[in-house]
């Protein structure tokens, strides 16, 4: 109990620590200054390594020092597809999905490396539906989910079938378009499908196509949001760009036009954000410019370790703060034709924001459809640098209440007031690890034996090395874990 306070604890004092910073973005250049381009997918596998499709590029992997491309090869048929992935994705079992443009789905298996292919076979039914991707999603049942411009697919991975759910113009509960945009599934596990094209002026599709669905898996079924010009609350547009749920339970669904809402899951009511050109600081997307960016819309909507709210469009980032309830905006503004806005200084010199990703050590990584990958690093010069005053520290442990700072060094055990910086000196010999337990005692790992220490009568228990007794069975230990 008390080390899982002590996490939420420092949880809190990052937080806090963040709020209070300027936020920077790096543009991602490895050891051999290679830049990425034209991002349209970002994911990270188990074992932290960045994943991206291009646009023309290849499929690339960057693992913190440098970049390696995935190339069709035309004398090798187990190769990447194409250079032109539209979605990357990483499954539970640590498979890597990549949806193409024009040249179906991959999975790609790292132990051999080769990259299986499924495409669309006109003769076949249970092939998928569309050789062009935009997502794959994996569900909390294990189901893989894809969607493509031609229908909604589910893929039995025993098989390698798909069955496939479409638009049906004499079915209201089928899927409202099938050009699919993006899927999420909420914390409920319901499955929710966006569609219509923003780009529909280059294909088409007309203005109005398109839809927000929810998916009953019972029935196979699905339930409508649309655009009605009579209605305020519904849909701004039917054009479905970004689906996500926050820490917070809101349930935001991002739109073409000045499309930001929350949905009101239980009475179907959207709420809209509004661009208020008097108060850009208001919750709202970026600056709508249709008739600079005439497929402008948002482009994805995340969330921050922080619980800053990201919005992406084709006109930059806004991030948005619950706590001050103002937005900050990134990147670049185009006013017309002839007018650009630099409304930042932090980095992010671009302003077709088209994808993002949390990573699992916090960078939040953003990729441009024009230009590079970005991450943005909320702890880089966030937490101030704590010099030790005691020599060769090897671990530290603070106190839930913070009063007291424990250090594990070369020489002994020290506790310092962190008010008063006093320090106290408790044991004159190696401590390696310190570990609470649910009683307040500090456990240690020193050299010969495993001690137990009441830091409120100042006595220890000692575990020496003893084959006879419940003693440790060797002589040094590095490291403890409290199994709770």
């Amino acid at each position: 109990m008390i080390s899982r306070l002590f996490h939420i604890l420092l949880l809190l004092l990052i937080q806090q620590l963040v709020f209070a910073q300027h936020l920077q973005f790096t543009e991602l250049v490895d050891k051999n200054k290679n830049l990425l381009k034209n991002i349209t997918g970002i994911a990270q596998d188990k074992q932290g390594m960045m994943w991206f499709t291009t646009k023309g590029f290849g499929i690339q992997s960057y693992d913190g020092f440098k970049v390696k491309t995935y190339l069709p090869q035309t004398d090798n048929p187990n190769s990447v597809a194409s250079d032109y992935g539209e979605s990357i994705y990483v499954d539970k079992a640590d498979n890597i999905w990549i949806g193409h443009f024009g040249t179906g789905l991959d999975k790609y298996d790292r132990r051999t490396n080769t990259f299986t292919h499924y495409r669309h076979n006109p003769s076949d039914n249970s092939s998928i539906s569309n050789d062009s991707l935009r997502q794959v999603l994996q569900d909390h049942l294990g189901n893989i989910w894809v969607a493509t411009y031609a229908g909604l697919n589910l893929l039995d991975l025993k098989t390698g079938k798909f069955t496939h759910f479409k638009h049906d113009a004499n079915d209201p509960q089928s899927l409202s378009n099938d050009h699919i945009r993006t899927l999420y599934e909420d914390k409920q596990g319901t499955l929710w499908v966006g569609t219509g094209n923003a780009f529909y002026m280059f294909g088409n599709e007309t203005r109005e196509e398109g839809g927000f669905n929810r998916f009953d898996r019972n029935t196979g079924k699905f339930t409508r949001y649309l655009h009605d010009a009579k209605n305020p609350n519904s849909l701004e547009t039917n054009k479905i760009g970004a689906i996500f749920e926050d820490s917070k339970g809101n349930f935001w669904v991002g739109t073409s036009g000045d499309g930001l809402h929350t949905l009101d899951r239980k009475t179907g009511v959207f709420t809209h954000y509004y661009y208020d050109p008097a108060h850009p600081e208001k919750l709202s997307r970026p600056l709508l410019s249709t008739d600079v960016t005439p497929f402008d819309h948002i482009t994805f909507i995340s969330e921050d370790i922080t619980g800053g709210l990201w919005i992406g469009s084709m006109q930059g980032i806004n991030i948005y703060n619950f706590k001050t309830q103002k937005v900050t905006h990134h990147g670049k503004m185009f006013l017309s034709q002839d007018k650009v806005k630099n409304d930042t200084l932090t980095g992010f010199n671009d302003y077709q924001a088209f994808q993002i990703f949390k990573a699992q050590n916090g960078l939040i990584w953003v990729g441009s459809l024009l230009g590079n990958a970005y991450f943005a690093d909320l702890f880089k010069s966030k937490i101030p640098v704590y010099a030790p005053p005691i020599a060769n520290v090897f671990t530290y442990y603070y106190e839930p209440d913070n009063k007291f700072l424990w250090m594990g060094s070369e020489i002994g055990l020290f506790r310092q007031d962190t008010k008063t910086q006093k320090i106290e000196k408790f044991y004159d010999k190696e401590v390696y690890d310190i570990k609470p337990d649910e009683s307040g005692n500090l456990w240690l790992a020193t050299n010969g034996a495993i001690r137990k220490f009441d830091p409120r009568t100042k006595a220890f228990t000692v575990y020496p090395h003893n084959h006879k007794n419940i003693g440790v069975d060797v002589n040094t230990m590095n490291t403890l874990l409290i199994d709770n």
